[in-house]
């Protein structure tokens, strides 16, 4: 049950973060403001009925039809200061306004990364009403401090807690593993398949051992986040090279170089090893084979490959399309993300930055650094972080115009992979020397990064020698995937922090 003593008033304290949680907003500490109450309400559900098969004239509930669930309402109050009113300026400017809640006892309440037990979230903070109270005295007797309160709405309201990692897989993962997966969605389990919380069905992608009597490549997939099976890619040969992995619609697709191009099977027959896959060269360029992949949604796939080259996929048996030929850049890329269908960002060797902002014609943006790029991740349409083969993360918020190098409380030897679960709680896994890997995460929005899980106080990570990849579920918070190698620098290692 964990911990279930009652949270004390005066153990939270409030931070706003004016313009929304963003990689360029410092998040401020109102140590002078508190917040009150919170609702969160949900429609009322609707019954459906039809005429009872029993009797004329009488009616009996068939279904029933949950309502859209309210924005959840709170307020922050404080005393009216002698200086400039903080509250009423925010309520006049009108803009958005992120709210966090930190909760803890035995920390320090202004050490925004580590000094909380819990945060309590309300992203989106739209002001709805500013109103002050015993704001005059007409006799000594009404004298008192005067107070104000700000009364606003959020799009959501959620909890980050303190994470601990458990090492999964390990009778599984006996090679390295390339990369990983949530390929999930919430579900209560009216629909035939498992419930789950929108991150218990995971992917990851084992290498093949090419020696005699070798592996082939795998894939070790999971239903509830924690028991995995192995299954055989049994369409390729162990000397087969494989790349990345990534979900379109009810299948699962993974990127090979050696064979270059793709194989696919239905993701419900691979949960219950009854696959068939079937591989695609069509469409893919000799000597430009692909190297990674990313699937902004359910219909399209986007693969980058040597030689600048990138590819479309929207239909897996007909095979991809070339988008880009080494037009906008004719370095090796590495690593691609997708912001949605149309926004697309790919980087590689010598500090290659391309970009799209059509979903179809490509353009190269200014070099961060000439040190390969290996990592990317898309905050948003124009705000982009990448991260080098020696350890470094460069920013950009005007879509590859300009770049800050971002500062990290460790010294990493590479950066790996940088996944965000929303514009909130974000990770990136990289090395230190060791080597080892290790996991950062940020609670708002990339503007600061912290070590885990040491900055929370859990034990250290389990001993590996590198973590090639992360996953989350989209907009499932406090649940981080990671995957490399193993600390004999031969196994796989695969672990959760939940």
């Amino acid at each position: 049950m964990g911990n279930q003593t009652p949270v004390q008033s005066g153990q939270t304290r409030v931070w706003t973060i004016e313009g929304g949680s963003h990689p360029t907003r410092i998040p401020v500490y109102q140590g002078q403001m508190r917040v009150g109450e919170t609702t969160l309400g949900f429609s009322d559900t609707t019954p459906v009925y039809g005429p009872d098969p029993n009797q004329y004239g009488k009616f009996v509930q068939i279904d029933s039809i949950q309502g859209a669930p309210e924005r959840p309402t709170t307020s922050l109050k404080g005393y009216y200061p002698q200086d400039v009113s903080e509250m009423l300026r925010l309520a006049n400017k009108g803009c958005r306004v992120d709210v966090q809640v930190h909760i803890g006892r035995c920390r320090h309440p202004q050490d925004f990364d580590a000094g909380w037990d819990k945060i309590r979230v309300y992203p989106d903070g739209r002001i709805s009403s500013w109103a002050d109270e015993n704001a005059g005295a007409l006799t000594r007797d009404d004298q008192n401090p005067v107070n104000e309160t700000l009364e606003l709405s959020a799009r959501e309201v959620y909890e980050l807690s303190q994470l601990l990692f458990f090492e999964k897989a390990t009778t599984q993962a006996v090679r390295e593993i390339l990369d990983i997966e949530v390929i999930d969605t919430k579900s209560c389990g009216d629909c035939g398949e498992a419930a789950s919380d929108g991150a218990d069905r995971v992917f990851a992608l084992m290498k093949a051992n090419a020696s005699s009597g070798g592996a082939l490549p795998s894939v070790l997939c999971s239903t509830d986040g924690g028991t995995f099976i192995q299954i055989n890619i049994d369409a390729l040969a162990n000397s087969d090279l494989v790349e990345g992995l990534a979900g379109m619609g009810s299948y699962l697709v993974v990127i090979s170089s050696s064979q270059n191009g793709y194989l696919y099977a239905k993701i419900a027959d691979i949960l219950t090893n009854t696959e068939t896959w079937a591989q695609v060269t069509t469409g893919f360029v000799s000597s430009k084979t692909p190297k990674a992949i990313t699937a902004p949604d359910s219909r399209h796939i986007f693969i980058c490959g040597k030689g600048g080259y990138i590819y479309s996929l929207t239909n897996l048996a007909s095979g991809v399309t070339v988008q880009d030929a080494g037009i906008a850049t004719v370095q090796d890329l590495a690593a691609i993300h997708a912001y949605d269908d149309e926004h697309v960002v790919a980087v590689g060797a010598g500090g290659a930055v391309v970009y799209t902002t059509n979903g179809d014609d490509w353009a190269l943006a200014t070099a961060p650094t000439l040190v390969d790029l290996i990592s990317v991740s898309m905050f948003s349409e124009t705000t982009w972080f990448v991260g080098t083969s020696s350890g470094k993360m460069y920013l950009t918020d005007d879509q590859g115009v300009t770049w800050t190098e971002v500062s990290l409380p460790v010294t990493l030897t590479a950066l790996y992979d940088i996944k965000f679960v929303d514009e909130v709680e974000g990770y990136l896994t990289g090395t230190i020397a060791g080597p080892k890997g290790v996991i950062l995460r940020t609670v708002n929005g990339g503007n600061s990064w912290y070590v885990l899980p040491e900055a929370e106080g859990a034990p250290e990570i389990p001993a590996n020698d590198r973590i090639n990849a992360l996953a989350v579920g989209t907009g499932i918070h406090n649940i981080v995937y990671g995957a490399g190698l193993a600390d004999d620098a031969s196994a796989g290692f695969v672990v959760k922090a939940a």
